[in-house]
């Protein structure tokens, strides 16, 4: 018999933000996501179908009063292009069953006229 290789589980809260409209900077600005299980935070996907201008987009995850992590969606970005964030496995962050996690948003305006970002999708990725 061979030693059979670990397959590893994610549990991911998909947060849609700016559905037909622009993301305001505002806290807790979608629906909650509560966790199911237990596990270990690993990293957060990002994209936008259309991106900011003149200002970034910045994203902060919180699991109730806790700061997870935190992403920025750049003025430069390319519609639909991919960012990621992968949490240092020498820095581990657990969410547990039950705990309610929402995002935050700001914006870093550098730009004469900013536009908003719009339809952007965040996915944070816990590892069992």
């Amino acid at each position: 018999l061979h030693d059979a290789l670990p397959i590893l589980q994610y549990e991911e809260a998909v947060f849609v933000l700016g559905a037909g409209a622009s993301v305001a900077s505002a806290n807790n600005i979608t629906n909650p996501y509560i966790w199911g299980r237990t596990g270990l935070f690993v990293q957060l996907l990002l994209a936008a179908s259309v991106p900011p201008t003149g200002q970034d987009l910045v994203l902060t995850v919180s699991d109730g009063n806790r700061i997870i992590a935190t992403i920025t969606l750049p003025a430069t970005a390319a519609a639909n292009q991919l960012f990621q964030f992968n949490q240092p496995i020498s820095i581990p962050i657990y969410v547990f069953a039950g705990d309610v996690s929402n995002i935050s948003a700001s914006y870093n305006i550098f730009g004469s006229n900013p536009t908003p970002a719009s339809g952007v999708t965040l996915k944070v990725r816990t590892a069992m």
